[in-house]
């Protein structure tokens, strides 16, 4: 970091990415990552999400689902719920009833001959298919998902995770339990300590912290995979975590009947302010007082 006459800092975070900060933002900053853990020392894996290469080919809503379904019953084994970037919201995601014909990676042959509606009705999309990138150069048959995902990728999916629209100005958290996919201007938290972990990086503090560090940029540095994983969480048993998990059931319940979270949540910015040992002029800086 280079201290300049004016009492601002100029500080170099990493190749890609400089953040400008008063002193007292640095040391704070400095103070954060004294006391949590890289979340990549954490025992969780982040993936990302599923590109297509062409959604209108396999991006369905409801009513075309339920049209296919009825059409073949086998087509509901290969069709699955789906998350855009803009359905993610602080703790709990909006399911906008969008789903996936997930065609995967070698599945072209079974696809084409066991789903035939379902292949039908992707086969209406062919040309454009056939003009993708990775299928002029062969990396996968016309009719699959351009990412080409495996059957390991997949059940990540069925896992609870924490999801994040990575090419968001606002870093938002949903911690998502159901089997749902996401597209891939996201990426995904699985592993332990979900619950914990996405009250920490939806709380206030960490607001503060991102902005500092990424910025409000939008674009595929918002929230990379490498910026999250850096984040310094402190890791804390799973006895001192309950009242944390506490909270955040209770948000994700209360979000459930339409109900407000906002006393929860500032009830949960005050815990972390505690389990980082923020001060009072601390807590003014993060909080712009």
């Amino acid at each position: 970091s280079i201290l300049k006459n004016d009492g601002v800092i100029l500080s170099k975070l990493s190749k890609d990415s400089w953040t400008i900060s008063g002193n007292a933002e640095m040391k704070l900053k400095e103070k954060i990552e004294r006391i949590g853990t890289p979340l990549k020392d954490w025992d969780i894996k982040i993936s990302y999400g599923i590109r297509t290469g062409f959604n209108e080919a396999f991006i369905i809503d409801g009513k075309k689902k339920d049209e296919l379904i009825a059409a073949d019953p086998k087509s509901a084994e290969i069709i699955k719920p789906i998350l855009r970037g803009r359905d993610i919201k602080r703790y709990k995601a909006e399911f906008a009833d969008l789903w996936i014909i997930v065609v995967k990676k070698n599945f072209a042959n079974e696809f084409m001959n066991k789903y035939h509606v379902l292949y039908n009705y992707v086969k209406n999309f062919e040309n454009e298919l056939k003009n993708r990138g990775q299928v002029k150069n062969g990396s996968h048959h016309w009719i699959e998902i351009d990412n080409s995902p495996t059957d390991a990728y997949l059940e990540e999916f069925e896992k609870e995770k924490i999801v994040w629209n990575r090419i968001a100005s606002i870093k938002l958290f949903s911690l998502v339990k159901e089997p749902f996919l996401i597209q891939d201007s996201m990426h995904f938290i699985t592993g332990s300590d979900l619950n914990f972990i996405s009250s920490i990086l939806n709380s206030t503090l960490y607001v503060w912290l991102m902005n500092l560090i990424i910025g409000k940029a939008v674009g595929g540095n918002a929230g990379n995979s490498d910026n999250v994983r850096k984040l310094p969480i402190p890791k804390i048993s799973e006895e001192a975590q309950q009242p944390f998990i506490e909270k955040v059931n209770q948000i994700l319940s209360a979000k459930e009947r339409g109900e407000d979270t906002c006393d929860l949540e500032r009830e949960i910015d005050a815990m972390v302010y505690q389990l980082y040992e923020l001060t009072a002029e601390e807590i003014a800086i993060v909080e712009g007082k």
